[in-house]
Parts: structure tokens; C-alpha cells; sequence
């Protein structure tokens, strides 16, 4: 699973939209497009993601 499934799945499981999650640091279409896989999160980003999911950053970069 790579890291945007990761998010999608997390995201879906915690009733959330795409906009909710993005919030005000990124874009809904910059988060859709990590999900479906076609661009790579920065760092800065992927810790954003992961503080506004509850999880720790290392959970959505750890190989399964």
C-alpha cells in the first residue's frame, strides 16, 4: 500500500472530505492527486497530512 492509499483509506475510515483534510496547508486537488498516486507529498506535507489524521508521519512512510 503506498502512501496515498494510506491516506485515502485513513481519511474515508475518519468520514472526512478531501477538503476537510487539505484544510488551509494544501489543496483539495494536491490531496487528491497524492491519493490516486500520480505526485509525491513533501515532507512538510506528509507531517500536515498526518497531524490533521491523528497518526503518527511515520505510520504513512513505513513499508507494510
Amino acid at each position: 500500500m503506498n502512501i496515498g492509499e494510506k491516506i485515502k483509506e485513513l481519511r474515508v475510515a475518519k468520514l472526512m472530505t478531501q477538503s476537510e483534510l487539505a484544510g488551509t496547508q494544501i489543496t483539495r486537488n494536491m490531496l487528491s492527486c497524492i491519493e490516486n498516486g500520480t505526485a509525491q507529498p513533501s515532507l512538510s506535507t506528509i507531517l500536515y497530512i498526518a497531524s490533521r489524521l491523528n497518526v503518527p508521519a511515520g505510520f504513512l512512510l513505513a513499508d507494510e
